[in-house]
């Protein structure tokens, strides 16, 4: 126990020390004891109100409810931090703890709308044993200690179709970090949109298929498909975990594709922290907390397949802006990718790794990717093919890649040897080796400074002042088309984000943008 060190001991008397704090011991089932210091402006309490009760509402066997305009505030847990698995109910595992304040169970048409939850030792709200058409609408979650909102079931009990819609969740996971603003262990159906999620220590949103096993122990497989995640805004993710997706999902070896939909949301600042209890591999020391570590914008993880990705802009994560992990028939476009930091020295702009006759039929086209110099130097990093004949990435083409080097917007050689001349820029090596073996042909780079003196079209880049030549601001107010690529987006992009990444004046450009960070 030292400064800096995330291991903390609650409850110890000694501990107390200022005006409103106090420890409790539970001595048995009916009594306890309570040391208290009471604040400056209040005597010695006579009595004193402890909440015990987790569960404040459950609905079991219900069908057409509605919950709107009620507070749900400072109910207990059960679960004292401890995670095995993910919720297969009832399997092999626990899983992630899930203390819902609500709990719908076996229902149907449950409604919970315009709700407040706050201050829970516990998940917001809980839904199981084959709920569905069901839904949690304009509600706010505050200092929750799991998650917000929670999707539970295996292959026979999975939740189905729901709605959750316009929430704000912050401040989660208080008593139990692994933990986000919509957990789904199985949600087919579903439709997850428009809500803003910050400060949370793992996922903003997390969606699961998996295997499992039903009630009677036999084997089965949990399914999200078909499910919709459009619109959110999730800011702060990743605070106290790693290896992990501010919005995340996965599968598992042999799943089929999920037929889902990741759309127009926003993925911002997903740091990532890592405590090594032993000596790390890469020189961390025992004791070290490093943060932002192992973190991913979009994480398609473990074979998660039949994804479509389009128009969502992440920004500031640490080891790739989009990771494909083994999956297969993932449809990349028309999103914006923004500085993938690498500072733990791994991955790149964007992450792909594949496995023998699974990985195949994977898509990135027409994509915005700024970063500037890092680490490792990889636009894309891991690989694309092996050598049985598997080509994991089968189209790279129609993207603008803006790169800014080191930030030495004077030094055009350098910038032009870090991006052309890297071999590490991708898995086949530098960018001749990249385009000779068929990827992004058609696609455009855009530099700081061009290497022979000339401008880049349609428009000087990022950083292109504002007295721009007449044709070039014409090309990005007209979102002149060069392959197949809309570069008025290019030119929104840099008014968007110039402020926040200290990117000097624009060429005016005046565009109908349907999705603005």
């Amino acid at each position: 126990m030292s400064a800096g060190s995330r291991f903390f001991v609650f409850g110890g008397d000694e501990s107390l020390d200022g005006p409103g704090e106090f420890t409790f011991r539970a001595l048995n089932e009916t009594h306890g004891r309570l040391k208290l210091i009471p604040p400056l402006s209040q005597t010695v309490p006579q009595a004193v109100v402890v909440p015990s009760m987790v569960t404040l509402i459950q609905y079991e066997e219900a069908a057409d409810v509605l919950v709107s305009d009620v507070g749900f505030l400072d109910n207990g847990y059960h679960a004292h931090g401890y995670q095995n698995g993910f919720n297969y109910d009832p399997a092999s595992s626990l899983g992630i703890p899930d203390d819902g304040a609500v709990r719908v169970r076996n229902s149907t048409n449950i409604t919970i709308q315009r709700c407040a939850f706050a201050n829970l030792g516990g998940a917001g709200v809980v839904f199981e044993h084959s709920s569905s058409h069901s839904a949690v609408l304009d509600s706010s979650f505050t200092d929750i200690g799991q998650s917000a909102i929670m999707a539970i079931g295996n292959s026979t009990t999975q939740p189905h179709h729901l709605s959750l819609v316009n929430n704000h969740m912050s401040k989660l996971g208080r008593v139990f970090i692994s933990a986000g603003g919509v957990y789904c262990s199985a949600c087919p159906d579903t439709l997850i949109e428009a809500n803003h999620i910050v400060n949370v220590p793992r996922w903003g949103i997390h969606v699961r298929s998996q295997q499992g096993f039903d009630a009677n122990g036999t084997e089965g497989w949990s399914s999200s498909a078909r499910t919709r995640i459009v619109g959110n805004r999730i800011e702060h993710a990743g605070q106290s975990s790693c290896d992990f997706g501010g919005l995340s999902v996965i599968a598992y070896s042999g799943a089929p594709s999920e037929n889902s939909t990741i759309a127009h949301n926003g993925v911002r600042d997903t740091y990532g922290a890592k405590t090594f209890i032993v000596s790390g591999g890469d020189g961390e020391a025992r004791g070290q907390l490093v943060s932002p570590y192992m973190s991913f914008g979009v994480y398609l993880d473990n074979e998660a397949s039949g994804y479509t990705l389009d128009s969502n802009v992440i920004v500031n994560t640490e080891r790739a802006s989009i990771f494909y992990h083994y999956g297969h028939d993932n449809v990349v476009t028309n999103n914006v990718l923004v500085n993938a930091s690498n500072t733990a020295d791994k991955d790149g702009q964007i992450e792909i790794v594949g496995q023998v006759n699974y990985t195949r039929n994977n898509v990135f086209e027409r994509n915005v990717v700024l970063w500037g110099d890092t680490l490792t130097r990889a636009l894309w990093d891991g690989s694309v093919a092996n050598t049985k004949g598997d080509v994991y990435l089968s189209s790279a083409q129609d993207n603008a890649y803006i790169f800014y080097g080191t930030g030495n917007a004077t030094d055009s050689e350098t910038v032009c040897e870090d991006f052309y001349a890297n071999a590490a820029l991708t898995p086949l090596g530098n960018w001749s080796s990249w385009t000779e073996g068929g990827y992004d042909t058609n696609s455009m780079v855009v530099l700081t400074h061009n290497c022979d003196g000339t401008r880049n079209r349609p428009y000087d880049g990022p950083w292109a002042s504002a007295d721009a030549t007449a044709d070039t601001a014409a090309d990005a107010r007209g979102g002149h088309e060069r392959g197949g690529l809309n570069f008025c987006l290019g030119a929104a992009l840099s008014a968007q984000l110039r402020e926040g990444l200290g990117i000097g004046p624009i060429p005016s450009a005046t565009c109908d943008f349907s999705q603005r960070w």
